[in-house]
């Protein structure tokens, strides 16, 4: 089984400067840059293994919770989650995979405990978790 992790922490971090700042445009414009080459990528992945499905995880907020701000920053806004999703839909429909969401709650816990070790770091566990929902979804 093919693993690998793509780390974009190093731009997901705040500048401490206004918005109309030259180095918040910079960063703004360098994270949304590198998360479509990522989609490119996963994209290049998905061809080369013939997959016929991509599964995610379905992560819509509800407005109610406690943190909600600090959980969309994280989920959504610092990575541009919303762009890399539009982008890998319009890409499934061009090359022909299914894209499908999935109920993330509780992956990280059950790929810990059916798909964790020493060689399999907690995210890759809990993505195993997250396709074999989405392979049984329909």
């Amino acid at each position: 089984m093919h693993k690998q992790v793509f780390d974009l922490s190093k731009l997901t971090k705040k500048s401490g400067k206004p918005s109309s700042d030259k180095k918040s445009k910079y960063l703004v414009n360098k994270r949304k840059f590198e998360t479509i080459n990522l989609t490119y990528e996963v994209d290049k992945l998905i061809k080369y293994w013939k997959c016929k499905k991509v599964i995610v995880e379905d992560l819509s907020l509800k407005a109610n919770s406690l943190s909600f701000r600090s959980l969309n920053r994280l989920c959504k806004n610092s990575w541009n989650r919303s762009l890399f999703e539009n982008k890998l839909k319009i890409l499934s429909k061009i090359h022909g995979y299914e894209y499908i969401e999935v109920n993330p709650c509780y992956s990280s816990i059950i790929g810990n405990i059916m798909f964790g070790n020493e060689t399999t770091p907690d995210m890759v566990a809990a993505s195993i978790e997250i396709a074999r929902r989405g392979f049984n979804k329909y």
